[in-house]
């Protein structure tokens, strides 16, 4: 599975920024908890799952495709 690690290393330092503009750590934690989960929900959402058929008995590769 294909996962894009430079974005969400992006989406975790936006979080961390966006914690630091609030005011109080009252105001901050909540933002940053509901942030780092949206980006590691987008991290693991974003992978790409291929799917690969093999000839038994040649052991060739029939076909790709991403599984859905």
């Amino acid at each position: 599975m294909t996962l894009n690690k430079n974005k969400l290393k992006e989406d975790i330092q936006k979080a961390f920024d966006a914690a630091k503009s609030k005011s109080t750590p009252e105001q901050a934690t909540p933002a940053l908890v509901a942030a780092l989960a949206d980006a590691i929900d987008a991290y693991v959402r974003g992978g790409e799952i291929k799917q690969v058929k093999v000839d038994l008995q040649t052991g060739d590769q029939i076909g790709k495709r991403n599984v859905e």
